[in-house]
């Protein structure tokens, strides 16, 4: 194995042709500055118009919210009033029932007392 020193020599030695390249090139010294205009460029943006739109979005969630629940209560109420309304049918229908039977009963009834009556007129 080599020893660390010997690769850290070895490899700085290879590199300083590079660095002079590097140096030399204006290619390279422009690339810093226009990285940190595109950076200052985002970050501009992002604080004059994301950051007031999150607010704007926030308020916008926050109604939205708000709708949302009034919505979801008025849903509870209208299943609430739909039970409601289904019990009153289901009484009605059994007081129709209830009433039916009855007026059966009542016809029976009078079936046998106005039949003997009638027989009786029509014979006189």
């Amino acid at each position: 194995m080599m020893p660390f020193r010997y690769v850290q020599r070895n490899t700085a030695s290879k590199l300083k042709g590079v660095r002079c390249f590097v140096d030399k090139s204006p290619v390279f010294k422009t690339i810093p500055i226009v990285g940190a205009f595109i950076g200052l460029s985002a970050f501009t943006f992002q604080v004059l118009v994301l950051y007031p739109w999150h607010h704007e979005l926030s308020k916008q969630f926050d109604e939205l919210n708000v709708v949302v629940k009034n919505l979801h209560q008025a849903t509870l109420d209208l299943q609430l009033t739909v039970k409601q309304l289904s019990k009153e049918a289901d009484d009605v229908k059994t007081s129709a029932k209830e009433l039916g039977n009855t007026m059966t009963e009542f016809k029976r009834e009078r079936r046998y007392t106005v039949a003997p009556q009638l027989k009786s007129s029509q014979e006189k």
